[in-house]
Formats: C-alpha cells, sequence, structure tokens
C-alpha cells in the first residue's frame, strides 16, 4: 500500500484484533503501521456476536484489555508522533522489491507445500486455508511466494535496511535506468515477460545487484514453461549460494538459504550468521545500514526494524522491536547514529545532547523514536491576540519555535485547553505543523462555553519543550 497507493491521504492501514493475542503484539501494530508509511489502522472487530471474544468492546462497550492495550498507543501517536511523521518523507535503501500478478499465480501452481506448524505457533486458525488449494491466499495457495516476501523482506529489516516495491509495469518502463536503486530483489519470481527480463540484465550489466532465492523467469507472463531461466546467464550455479559477475554488476541466487531464517532461527536467537552473510553481500553493491543497534557486547540486536523519515533538515529514526521471537525480554542496546547531532528520545522526552549515540532498552513489540535535529530547541514561544474573550469567539495564537539556529525545520506542537476546573477539554485539542519553526492558528469557541479562567497550552514534540497561556471567557 506505501509503495503503490496514488493518493496519499486515502484512508490505508494494518488490520487487527483477536484477544488471544498477547500484550507486546497489540502495541506493536499501531507502530508498524505508522512506521510503514500508514495513516491508521484496523480492529477486527468492533463487537463480536455468539460470545466470541474478538470484538472491541464488551456487551457493556467497554473497552476490552487488550483493545485497551492498543489504544494507549494509538492515543499516543494521535498526540502529535503520527502527524510528525506523516507530514514527513519515508526514506529507503535503494533497494527495490519486485512484485507481479503473474508471480502469485506462478506460486500456486508450486503450492504443494505445507504450511510449516512452527510458522506462526500462535495461528493454528490460519491453516484452514490449505483446505481449499485454489484459493488464493497469501498462507494458502501462494504460500511459496509468500514464505519468500517474508523472509527476504524480514532480513533487510533485521540488517536496518528499508526498501521499496515495484511492480511489473514499473519495471517494463524503465524504472530500474533512473539510478533510484541499486539493488532488485526477486522474491519467488518464477514468471517474468522478456521485457522485464532484458531491464533486468541491463540493470546488473550497468552496475546493479540481483538477489533472487530461487531461479527465476522460468516461465514468462503466462505462466507457460520456458526451456531454460530467461536469465539464464546470469547465474552460474543455482543451487548453491553464489555471488556472480555479470558485467558492471552481480547476480546472487540464495537458493534456500532463507527458508529457516525467520520462524526457526530467528526464533530462537540463532539467525546472527546468515543475517551478516547477507549484509555483506548487499555491502559488495553499496548498500549500508545508517544505523547500528549493538547489545551489551557490542554485537547487533537483531529482530528490530529501522525506518527513517526526513524533513527539511530533521531526521527521524524509528525502532521496532519484532514480538515474534521466544525472548521478549528487555534489552540494553546502544543506537549508533549515522552523525553527530542534537539526539532527542521523541517518547521518551529526553535530550541525549550532541553527540553520535544514545543508550536505549527495548523489548518485543516495543517502539522508539529517535529526531536527530541540527540544532538544539531551546523554548517554545506561545502568544495569543487579547487576554479576554466571548462565548463564541475565535482565539487566535501564534507559536515560535526557539532554537540555536536561525534556519529550522518543521516541527510538531500540541495544542491542548484547559477549562477552569483544570480539565483538558479534548475536542479543542490539536496538532499543528510549524513550517520554519513558527505557525499561527485559531481556536473556535463554543456559544456556551464555560466562562472563567482558561489556559491554553503547547508542547513541542521532539524536545517536550512547553508553554502557556492564561485568558479569559466572559
Amino acid at each position: 500500500a506505501r509503495c503503490f497507493i496514488k493518493n496519499r491521504n486515502a484512508p490505508r492501514g494494518i488490520w487487527f484484533g483477536s484477544y488471544w493475542r498477547a500484550e507486546n503484539f497489540n502495541r506493536f501494530i499501531p507502530w508498524q503501521s505508522l512506521f510503514n508509511g500508514m495513516n491508521g489502522v484496523y480492529w477486527w472487530v468492533g463487537i463480536a456476536s455468539r460470545n466470541s471474544s474478538i470484538g472491541a468492546l464488551a456487551p457493556d462497550f467497554e473497552p476490552l484489555p487488550y483493545f485497551s492495550q492498543a489504544l494507549e498507543e494509538i492515543n499516543e501517536i494521535k498526540r502529535g508522533i503520527g502527524k510528525l511523521l506523516m507530514n514527513s518523507a519515508r526514506e529507503h535503501d535503494k533497494i527495490a522489491i519486485y512484485h507481479a500478478p503473474y508471480s502469485v499465480h506462478a506460486a500456486t501452481i508450486d503450492a504443494k507445500a505445507q504450511l510449516p506448524p512452527e510458522k506462526f505457533p500462535e495461528e493454528s486458525v490460519i491453516t484452514d486455508c490449505l483446505s481449499a488449494p485454489d484459493t488464493p491466499t497469501q498462507f494458502g495457495s501462494s504460500y511459496p511466494l509468500y514464505r519468500s516476501q517474508q523472509a527476504l523482506m524480514t532480513v533487510l529489516e533485521d540488517i536496518g535496511l528499508q526498501y521499496e516495491f515495484v511492480a511489473h509495469e514499473q519495471v517494463k518502463s524503465g524504472v530500474l535506468k533512473e539510478g533510484k536503486y541499486k539493488v532488485l530483489i526477486l522474491p519467488y519470481a518464477k514468471a517474468l515477460s522478456q521485457k522485464e527480463s532484458e531491464e533486468i540484465k541491463a540493470f546488473v550489466q550497468h552496475g546493479g545487484m540481483v538477489i533472487a532465492d530461487r531461479v527465476p523467469g522460468v516461465m514468462d507472463e503466462h505462466c507457460k514453461s520456458l526451456p531454460c531461466s530467461s536469465l539464464q546467464e546470469m547465474f552460474s550455479d543455482a543451487a548453491r549460494l553464489k555471488v556472480n559477475k555479470y558485467g558492471q554488476g552481480k547476480a546472487v541466487c540464495l537458493h534456500d538459504f532463507l527458508d529457516d531464517y525467520v520462524f526457526s532461527l530467528r526464533m530462537k536467537g540463532q539467525e546472527a550468521e546468515k543475517r551478516e552473510k547477507i549484509r555483506e553481500i548487499l555491502e559488495l553493491a553499496g548498500v549500508k545500514p545508517k544505523l547500528r543497534i549493538l547489545d551489551s557486547n557490542s554485537r547487533d540486536l537483531g529482530s528490530t526494524e529501522v525506518v527513517f523519515f526526513k524533513n527539511g533538515e530533521m531526521e527521524y529514526a524509528c525502532l521496532l522491536k519484532d514480538y515474534l521471537t521466544e525472548d521478549n525480554s528487555e534489552k540494553e542496546a546502544t543506537v549508533v547514529f549515522p552523525r553527530e547531532a542534537h539526539i532527542y528520545d521523541v517518547r521518551g522526552n529526553k535530550y541525549h545532547g550532541l553527540c553520535k549515540q544514545a543508550p536505549v532498552k527495548l523489548s518485543g513489540g516495543q517502539a522508539k523514536v529517535f529526531a536527530l535535529s541540527p540544532y538544539e530547541v531551546t523554548g517554545l514561544e506561545l502568544s495569543l491576540d487579547k487576554e479576554t474573550y466571548c462565548r463564541g469567539d475565535a482565539v487566535s495564537y501564534k507559536l515560535d519555535i526557539l532554537a540555536d539556529s536561525k534556519a529550522l525545520s518543521a516541527h510538531t506542537v500540541r495544542i491542548e485547553l484547559v477549562n477552569p476546573e483544570n480539565k483538558t477539554v479534548r475536542h479543542y485539542s490539536k496538532n499543528l505543523l510549524a513550517e520554519n519553526g513558527s505557525c499561527s492558528a485559531t481556536l473556535q469557541l463554543s456559544l456556551n462555553e464555560q466562562q472563567g479562567k482558561w489556559r491554553l497550552r503547547a508542547r513541542e514534540l521532539i524536545s517536550g519543550k512547553t508553554a502557556e497561556k492564561t485568558f479569559s471567557i466572559e
């Protein structure tokens, strides 16, 4: 969805739910959705029938515990971090993953593999998909492609890299010639058109790298078997992992190297050797992670996705520790950033100073957001157009971010209104984007608003700096 959607304002998100999920899963999904460029999440379902436990609400409309856990994370995102990241550009590391509908169909032809019982230990229900082999579900008849995508995507994320999907139409139209990508991943790409094969060969001949996990192009775009792979000349030995030179670039066939990566080795914390091998291969193409997360023994922590967002000179490093491992205990680690900057722990409301690394504690399902700023935020100024208002008036105010630099990037500010009873009135709360460090806005009071002393409270998101003004409603 994040790669192919045309209208960036269209609703999109990950759906999740069900009572039998663990707490770390419930807290994980909202952040995974946000970090993957989504603008929402969907819960399955509101109120379930026949005493089912998958609903969000109990019969008395009280949120069930697991839904409440997810809501805590969602509400934190809605208090400003969502605004911050959704108004920033999500970055990738010049890696493209190929996708085509005929790859899905080709996978159904080879889908005699059964779903391993260890694949999703808590999800035995999905094995029902295999009872209908003609149903094109990711868990059923197209399972070989799903397994391939899952392994390749996961190992890239574990290394600290991000990617984009490219469609078959894009490959045909020459997207690989634009210099946007250094590496093309072909997950279970059994079917390729002749035009795509030519574009892929040209990409590698001019210095790109192609990584496949099975011999690609053994069928055409109609899934008709070919005498040999349309990319045969690029892969001299497809029976074992080998890096082949082709023109100025390289072609790699992993064969079954990653088949046990996600739901066997990684579950047990034994995936480091294979992860490092893939890292070495990618470095041959000049692709390296911008950030490292090192454990107490100075080894890569692993099983943690890293996503960078950028807005002007401000950069955000987002970390998400996976929940799908046997050991979800809290780990102490050190985050090594790509450069020296003013480092802020946005969720932890902590300023680490001008540095290149910061300590962090991560447990399964937990998210962290760090801001890398070229300047230190020193304060926040808030001004009102007047001190007294009548019911129904518009309260006009101005915000200015203070910093040790004049060239400011966009900042997110949380606005809240506190009534005379010292309670935050939620329908007045909003998140503002302060372009170049400043913004102006208005707040419309209701016609029957409570009279007395009110407070307008502002909080700059990355630094936690606050400002407050008092006014009266007569």
